[in-house]
């Protein structure tokens, strides 16, 4: 079966915007298994271990201005908004978080270090723009770059890293987009290393909000620098030191990343921002001014953080769901999830969860603790789905030889019944020459060979009388017990010994007439 994580845990280096999140509820005990191997879905009503509130309307929904947009919970791997998020689009100075994920990552490899230092070239000096006012004369090092892309978004500082690590800018480029095929930005290209207007320079709020995941999770030890707030390199644009960051300062927890701005891209913002323990990620793009952008982007942090809540209904080892256990020791294993259940939920409501287990059908002993055994896939109405796999909780033995015999029996009749027949229970026939005892007459009803009735009329009333016959008949002194009578229904033919041990023990003398049929009459030994 496929499988997801539990948690959902991040990828260091490609971390995606995956269609499935976070962790699951516990669920009801599981149906029986079908007896032939392949795939069993069953569906559940999933039942919370905690008195957790789940909403069953979706959040408000949150109008943007921008072109495009995505809202990601870092935290539990959710998109909260989606706004024409794959539509490639320029990306204007947003798109120096590539080069500077490539510089961070020749950091991490070693190839240079923090006091690394480039020289500057004619190029880097003659560009345009925001920049750091680099001349041929500088030698500034790779964390002073940092600083200068970051905070003073330094077109030059780019240039000056492209060529410092791939030779030309032209070249950089090149590496610039094969890695960004490479980490998932599907629609990311690049023609320089600033984001200057070129036709080829594109990227989806997606792209960027993959790229910004990256930097946050994969380079943690230099994720400090887009919080900086101001950068005066060498006093030498004193109105270009400050960061164009318009939440750094709002106090509700931003921490980066990226301003960007042309008059083709109109005014965008990467950005990111945590509060009680969640982390954010966001892409606004195509706003009209700088005011509309801050505005726009401290509303969708307060939405984000306000209308939605994140919930543990269930911890890690606890168990959720049971699975019925084929030829084992025990009739069943629980299924428990290896992380906690964390959930994104809308902050206002309550209501149910509907969720899917699949597994493999049987689930075959031995099996061992924390072996893989389902996946579970969690709806929630207005969101999107999540999936988590789920463990056993304990090992399960094989079964000995009697349960191992009894299955195997069971087995032989299922397919002698056919396919999903149990089978009924028969009736035993009778023997051929077995005989039929009619139901009890009533005490009136007269014998059908004399006139005495079924039950007699003494203070021996209370107790019935054997059915009548040519023996009993006599022992009342009948008269009408004769050969004539009993012709109308033949008694069966009985032996000799067998009269005379009944007439003994009425203490009468044996009657050849009873044991004896009349000359002409026809017998049965029915």
């Amino acid at each position: 079966m496929t499988a997801a994580h539990p948690g959902i845990d991040l990828c260091p280096y490609v971390p995606p915007l995956p269609a499935h999140r976070v962790a699951p509820l516990p669920a009801r005990r599981v149906a029986a298994l079908p007896t032939r191997r392949g795939a069993a879905l069953a569906t559940f009503l999933l039942l919370a271990l905690l008195p957790v509130l789940l909403s069953a309307l979706p959040a408000r929904a949150f109008e943007t201005k921008a072109r495009a947009a995505v809202v990601y919970d870092l935290t539990t791997n959710t998109v909260l908004l989606e706004k024409n998020a794959d539509t490639p689009l320029p990306p204007a100075s947003m798109s120096k978080l590539m080069t500077l994920n490539m510089l961070f990552e020749a950091l991490k490899d070693g190839r240079v270090t923090l006091d690394t230092r480039f020289a500057v070239s004619e190029r880097a000096q003659a560009m345009g723009g925001s920049t750091m006012f680099l001349n041929t004369s500088d030698r500034p090092t790779v964390e002073q770059l940092i600083q200068g892309i970051i905070v003073n978004s330094g077109n030059d500082a780019c240039v000056v890293v492209a060529e410092g690590l791939a030779s030309t800018e032209e070249a950089f480029a090149a590496k610039m987009t094969e890695r960004a095929q490479a980490l998932g930005m599907t629609g990311a290209s690049f023609g320089n290393a600033s984001g200057w207007p070129d036709p080829r320079q594109r990227m989806s709020v997606r792209d960027l909000a993959i790229l910004a995941t990256r930097l946050i999770s994969a380079f943690p030890e230099y994720y400090h620098y887009f919080s900086q707030t101001e950068f005066p390199f060498d006093g030498r644009a004193p109105d270009n030191r400050f960061n164009r960051n318009p939440l750094l300062t709002l106090g509700i927890g931003a921490d980066g990343l990226k301003t960007g701005h042309t008059e083709e891209a109109g005014y965008g913002l990467v950005g990111s921002a945590q509060q009680n323990g969640r982390r954010i990620v966001f892409v606004i793009s195509g706003l009209a001014t700088a005011d509309d952008r801050a505005n726009e982007s401290e509303a969708v942090v307060t939405w984000a953080f306000r209308q939605f809540a994140m919930k543990t209904p269930g911890r890690a080892g606890v168990r959720v769901a049971e699975l019925p256990v084929f030829l084992g020791a025990a009739p069943a294993v629980g299924l428990v999830a290896a992380h906690d259940m964390t959930l994104l939920l809308p902050a206002d409501g309550g209501g149910t969860l509907r969720g899917e287990i699949s597994w493999t059908s049987p689930v075959e002993a031995p099996l061992a603790a924390g072996q893989e055994l389902a996946t579970m896939v969690v709806k929630r109405d207005g969101m999107e789905d999540i999936t988590v796999p789920l463990y056993a909780e304990s090992s399960v033995g094989a079964a000995g030889f009697g349960a191992r015999f009894r299955l195997a029996g069971e087995q032989v009749l299922a397919r002698v019944m056919g396919p999903g027949k149990a089978p009924a229970p028969a009736a035993m026939p009778l023997p051929e020459k077995s005989r039929s005892y009619p139901a009890r007459r009533s005490p009136t009803e007269p014998c059908r060979d004399c006139s005495l009735p079924s039950k007699a009329s003494t203070d021996r009333a209370s107790r019935p009388r054997p059915g009548c016959s040519p023996i009993a008949c006599r022992r009342k002194g009948s008269t009408r017990c004769t050969p004539a009578n009993r012709a109308a229904r033949p008694a069966p033919r009985r032996s000799a010994g067998w009269c005379w041990r009944a007439t003994r023990r009425a203490g009468r003398p044996r009657p050849r007439s009873c044991c004896s049929p009349p000359p002409g009459a026809t017998t049965s030994n029915g």
